[in-house]
């Protein structure tokens, strides 16, 4: 017996009160899973590079919109929706915070349908954060800074889509392009270059799908969302913290971890960290790092998908302005060190994380995470550090 459960969302009075909520949004039980399908909005079309070399976005495409793919192999063939949340996050112009962020976007299906989303309210830089919508608004000396989102609820879009023809008994396969356009608001580098995004290489604009979907070929799971938006800059030495709980672990544990952030880019000298611990150990915090995020610079615009398998994309997967960083914790017998076992152990029912970064600028926005029972054979790699990686290719 499947079961969803959606918990109550607690709404901040003061949109000044940033904060990454630690009880789930929602949860749900039974053979789900989950797959975040995501594209950039910006492109590179300034002829100069930024610090290192590195290219940045620079150029509005929230407009005509973008497209990614959901693959065949993403997901199982029989994969039904159970809920879906559009995300888009943009980098806007500071000069008035009192300015709505476009709560109105288009999403184009794989079968060419276009489906106007609109979120129920229209949010600025007063609005009181919530599920919703979240925005951050920065003013310092020499420069501003006008961040919002929007995670609307389109389950019933994808729904509709997946019935497909009412006078046939299939359903259509969620696997196709997704295009979300139509978000008209981004800062444009290329149109105006003086503003603080451009001179810092801190535009943001970009689109995730959250799909959280049924198969019966999914091993029984829980699965937790997690949201927030909260600033990080400048905090090598005094990291920002994020607790999460609402959640138990069971015996010999295996955890999906998704961590989404906004801005965020891949110049080796803008040093950073990403760090987990369980609430039941006494170990240090665990590193969380793979060939796609490197232990002292995680926040680089590259990430690794994982199917229903939980194998992992072949190559990293590059976006301007954000990650879609997920992890694989699970537990093997022959830790006989605790690395990963003694933070996913029996019990445990919270995660403290740590946020560190120099001169780069790191937006949180939600993590997503699945636990099951079910363990795929894992071998922790010979290493000297407390790193995780997490390329296992092992089924289900």
């Amino acid at each position: 017996m499947q079961k969803a459960v959606l918990t109550a969302i607690l709404l901040l009075t003061s949109a000044t009160a940033f904060a990454f909520y630690d009880q789930p949004a929602f949860t749900y039980e039974g053979a789900f899973d989950y797959f975040i399908i995501s594209k950039s909005l910006l492109a590179d079309n300034q002829p100069q590079d930024y610090e290192d070399g590195v290219h940045q976005g620079d150029t509005s495409l929230g407009v005509a919109g973008t497209t990614a793919v959901l693959g065949a192999d993403d997901v199982p063939p029989d994969a039904f929706v159970e809920k879906a949340l559009l995300v888009w996050v943009v980098s806007k112009n500071s000069a008035d915070q009192n300015a709505f962020g476009d709560n109105a976007v288009t999403l184009i299906t794989p079968d060419g349908t276009e489906h106007a989303v609109t979120a129920t309210q229209m949010g600025n830089g007063g609005t009181p954060d919530s599920l919703e919508f979240e925005s951050y608004y920065k003013n310092e000396i020499l420069s501003k800074y006008y961040y919002y989102l929007y995670r609307v609820d389109v389950t019933d879009i994808m729904k509709t889509y997946q019935e497909g023809d009412p006078d046939s008994p299939d359903q259509l396969s969620l696997t196709g392009n997704y295009t979300v356009k139509g978000v008209d608001d981004i800062y444009d580098c290329l149109a105006d270059s003086n503003h603080a995004y451009c001179s810092s290489a801190s535009m943001v604009g970009g689109w995730q799908l959250i799909l959280i979907y049924g198969s019966k070929q999914i091993a029984r799971k829980r699965l937790y969302f997690y949201y927030g938006m909260e600033w990080s800059s400048s905090t090598m030495s005094n990291p920002l913290t994020i607790h999460i709980t609402g959640f138990e672990l069971p015996d010999q544990a295996a955890v999906k971890l998704s961590v989404v952030t906004s801005d965020g880019d891949d110049v080796d000298s803008a040093k950073e960290f990403l760090r987990i611990k369980g609430n039941l150990t006494t170990n240090d915090f665990l590193i969380l790092a793979d060939q796609c995020n490197p232990p002292d610079l995680p926040f680089n615009n590259k990430f690794l998908n994982y199917n229903y398998k939980k194998q992992p994309t072949a190559e990293c997967i590059i976006e301007f302005s954000y990650d879609v960083d997920t992890f694989l914790l699970q537990y093997d017998p022959n830790d006989t060190t605790g690395l990963i076992n003694e933070h996913i152990k029996y019990g445990t029912n919270a995660f403290d994380f740590q946020i560190g970064t120099g001169s780069d600028i790191v937006l949180t926005n939600y993590m997503m995470m699945s636990v099951d029972t079910k363990l795929p054979a894992f071998d922790i790699p010979g290493m000297d550090e407390k790193y995780l990686l997490t390329n296992s290719t092992s089924p289900d």
